[in-house]
């Protein structure tokens, strides 16, 4: 059977979830259980860190899960990363759509 176009709409609009990258900080709490779960995500990516990689998801099973059933990669590839001594990290990422843009992540004393 072929899948209709509305009905590959349907399908896209159930399984879509908002990028990592996306959401608040209370946002990614309410989504992934809790202030701490959403606090260490972000960690991970300000050290550069896909939390969706097999080595960094959650340990806990229903962490895990959660966080897969949750929110969904960054939609980027980083291209270059330069890390400055006082830990500031600029990153080069290309876009889905091919695009390319200059970020800088500063760290906060918090």
């Amino acid at each position: 059977a072929v899948a209709t176009s509305t009905q590959a709409s349907l399908v896209s609009r159930a399984t879509w979830r908002p990028s990592v990258l996306a959401v608040s900080p209370h946002e990614a709490a309410t989504l992934l259980g809790g202030a701490g779960r959403a606090r260490a995500i972000w960690e991970q990516l300000r050290q550069g860190v896909d939390p969706f990689d097999e080595d960094a998801l959650p340990k806990t099973p229903r962490a895990r899960a959660r966080l897969l059933s949750s929110l969904s990669p960054p939609a980027a590839e980083t291209i270059a990363q330069s890390d400055s001594s006082c830990g500031t990290r600029k990153l080069l990422l290309r876009l889905e759509d091919g695009l390319s843009v200059e970020c800088v992540v500063i760290p906060s004393p918090n």
